[in-house]
């Protein structure tokens, strides 16, 4: 096989199961396979030479696949791939610099990628993307300022968004 181990975060679109897989040279990697050998290719070793990344959430929205990275000069950040190399970009660099903004819980809800983050600024709280920088936003800073809202158990339920969270009372 092309890859050597430790395969997981499948996730599948358009017939392709996209996963992270340590390769012969590179750590954690972005691969995709058609379940043949010859169809499974490393996507793109997107921090060279570095070692101690991890890609994570892997979620596929619109033909898209949707993962953060861990790692590099950017932190923990929102990524996508549409199967290609040059395809395979940094969504958004929501948290400036080598701070880490920590998308989690990423969840498609008609066809808008939902998900907790922070931007350094407003906490950890709601964010939105399409799939374009200036299409990933905040949606609502639940606890006002740098405190982080309690967001967790996010579930898609005929198009709405439902999620838990923690006011700024604990409560």
């Amino acid at each position: 096989t092309p890859y050597s181990g430790n395969p997981g975060n499948f996730a599948t679109a358009n017939g392709i199961v996209y996963f992270a897989a340590s390769g012969g040279n590179e750590t954690h990697e972005i691969w995709k396979t058609d379940g043949t050998v010859a169809g499974t290719t490393l996507i793109k070793d997107i921090y060279s030479g570095i070692q101690g990344y991890a890609l994570t959430n892997f979620i596929t929205l619109s033909g898209n696949l949707y993962f953060t990275v861990y790692g590099g000069a950017s932190g923990n950040e929102l990524w996508k791939s549409d199967g290609t190399e040059a395809g395979t970009v940094r969504v958004k660099d929501l948290w400036l610099g080598s701070n880490s903004s920590s998308p989690r819980y990423l969840t498609d809800v008609g066809g808008t990628l939902y998900f907790i983050a922070n931007d350094g600024t407003s906490g950890r709280e709601l964010w939105k993307s399409d799939g374009t920088e200036a299409g990933t936003l905040l949606v609502n800073d639940i606890t006002p300022g740098v405190a982080d809202s309690t967001l967790e158990d996010f579930t898609n339920v005929n198009g709405t968004l439902y999620f838990t969270s923690e006011n700024s009372a604990g409560v």
